[in-house]
């Protein structure tokens, strides 16, 4: 009928209004290989020998410095990573795999998750740079909790870069979308 408007997409009337790119479960496997590698040379590893031959030890040589004084310990066998790369490869997959369910949420929510994503980019380089200047020493456990926040926030940034709208410019004039 010609004077009767056509009903608005919404969440409600449209259950899946974003879907997720392909590449999803790619990243979701790098981010989980990366997490595994992380966490089993105390299980693969009986001696600090073993560590340093380990092939976990290796492969995370490539993105961290694995100082040990930096880094977490199982019955004395270290972790593949210092502990601020332990907790932001470990945030980044906790928000992949925690807000997929709540993407909606996250992707409405973008431009506080970009200004969330800046300030705990200045909390990570400010608490970086204040240890390798000595202005401060934190510990490795205050090390993991800010790369973890930083971790979560990248992995937000990212589930958000792999979201994929289905509303076409035009559909909705409510400015949610």
């Amino acid at each position: 009928m010609p004077g009767t408007a056509k009903p608005a997409k919404d969440a409600q009337a449209c259950p899946s209004l974003l879907r997720l790119h392909p590449l999803y479960a790619g990243v979701v496997l790098i981010a989980l290989f990366f997490v595994l590698v992380i966490y089993t040379p105390p299980i693969f590893c009986s001696s600090l020998a073993c560590w340093f031959r380990s092939w976990q030890k290796a492969v995370m040589g490539l993105v961290c410095h694995q100082q040990l004084a930096r880094t977490f310990q199982w019955d004395g066998i270290p972790l593949a990573a210092c502990s601020r790369c332990t907790g932001i490869y470990s945030g980044f997959l906790l928000a992949l795999v925690s807000f997929v369910k709540k993407k909606e949420t996250a992707y409405a929510g973008k431009h506080y998750i970009m200004k969330i994503f800046v300030f705990s980019t200045v909390v990570l380089v400010v608490d970086g740079v204040g240890n390798l200047t000595g202005l401060w020493f934190t510990s490795d456990t205050t090390r993991a909790i800010i790369g973890g926040f930083w971790g979560v926030m990248t992995g937000m940034l990212m589930l958000m870069a792999l979201t994929i709208t289905r509303i076409k410019k035009g559909d909705r004039n409510d400015g949610t979308y």
